[in-house]
């Protein structure tokens, strides 16, 4: 019997192999808005520094971008050569011609599939507090949208 994967538009070279995808703060904070209030404050007190990139493997900050890495774990081909996905960024940079042909532009819904809140650093919660409560946030949202992600295991 035969195997078919069914991929929608948005993630079908991810599902067929490996695709990496420039994102930007600004990408990261439009699919993020409204979502969480840490997670918007952290994106813009540390802007792609608010991304843990320790559990996104093969995926790399350059400048003000991160390089989100997603793949099926198999080599890839490049000029008659097989390399590791997960290293070509490391090995040779966005630029580099190897790794071009991987790059594809993100959507916000391939953004929030593969960056969850676990992918942020914890928010500095004592000393932005304050800045949200000046922002016109209420105390409870403040509270609940850190207890979502952070403050307690549910």
């Amino acid at each position: 019997m035969k195997k078919f994967i069914k991929a929608d538009d948005s993630n079908t070279r991810s599902a067929l192999g490996t695709t990496i995808y420039p994102i930007t703060v600004e990408q990261l904070r439009s699919a993020f808005e409204g979502e969480n209030i840490w997670l918007d404050k952290s994106l813009q007190e540390r802007g792609i520094d608010a991304i843990d990139t320790s559990t996104l493997f093969g995926s790399q900050v350059f400048g003000q971008e991160l390089y989100l890495c997603i793949t099926d774990g198999y080599e890839v081909q490049i000029d008659g050569q097989e390399y590791d996905p997960e290293a070509i960024l490391e090995d040779y940079g966005p630029s580099s011609p190897k790794v071009r042909e991987f790059l594809q532009e993100p959507t916000p819904e391939i953004i929030r599939r593969h960056i969850t809140s676990d992918e942020f650093h914890e928010p500095w919660f004592n000393e932005w507090a304050p800045s949200l409560l000046r922002d016109g946030h209420k105390f409870l949202d403040i509270l609940y949208s850190a207890q979502q992600n952070w403050l307690f295991d549910n």
